[in-house]
């Protein structure tokens, strides 16, 4: 889970340019043959703490959510959000139970 605030002057069609490149992330990242069971970023629908953007991940093991954060596509969006945005990431292990 993650929640993204822009910088102030982080412009609209900046924020707009980042929402699109998260929305294919998850292909760019190999996509559930890689373990990423499910990646969604939508816009906050409330504001008022200042939260632009959520996402949720959902990876099938720990060792597939560490190969996540060393794929080419999201080091490149981490390091461009680094510049524009602050956020703050809640990594957490939640068993499947399947019965």
């Amino acid at each position: 889970m993650c929640h993204i605030k822009f910088k102030p002057e982080t412009l609209p069609r900046v924020k707009d340019e980042i929402f699109t490149k998260y929305q294919s992330l998850m292909a760019a990242c190999g996509g559930v043959d890689a373990g990423i069971l499910r990646l969604t970023v939508q816009w906050n629908l409330e504001t008022s703490q200042g939260i632009d953007l959520g996402m949720i991940a959902v990876f099938r093991s720990d060792e597939d959510l560490q190969d996540f954060l060393y794929c080419p596509a999201y080091q490149c969006l981490s390091n461009r959000m680094r510049e524009i945005a602050d956020w703050t990431i809640v990594d957490f292990f939640a068993p499947l139970d399947l019965s």
